[in-house]
């Protein structure tokens, strides 16, 4: 990263279950890294990693991760399924 100060977002949408995932990423420049995270519930056993692989591109700056799920019409008709292997 060339700079301390950014914005990103991204988006994918799991074709099988239809459930789409949202990331959100903002910084700052500050001194020492910080890292906030916005995650689903369901997902806040997950922060730990999130704040590893922002830990490993950022070394000083204040992050700030959003997480959304989503789910499209086609999840809404189909039971999910969590891979566990693969999560």
């Amino acid at each position: 990263m060339k700079s301390m100060t950014g914005f990103g977002r991204s988006e994918i949408q799991d074709q099988s279950t239809g459930i789409i995932f949202t990331v959100e990423i903002s910084t700052v420049n500050r001194k020492q890294l910080e890292v906030r995270s916005n995650l689903p519930r369901e997902m806040s056993s997950y922060e730990p990693i999130v704040r590893k692989l922002v830990g490993n591109k950022l070394k000083r700056g204040a992050a700030s991760v959003r997480v959304e799920v989503t789910k499209s019409s086609v999840a809404l008709n189909n039971s999910i399924h969590i891979n566990k292997k693969v999560a």
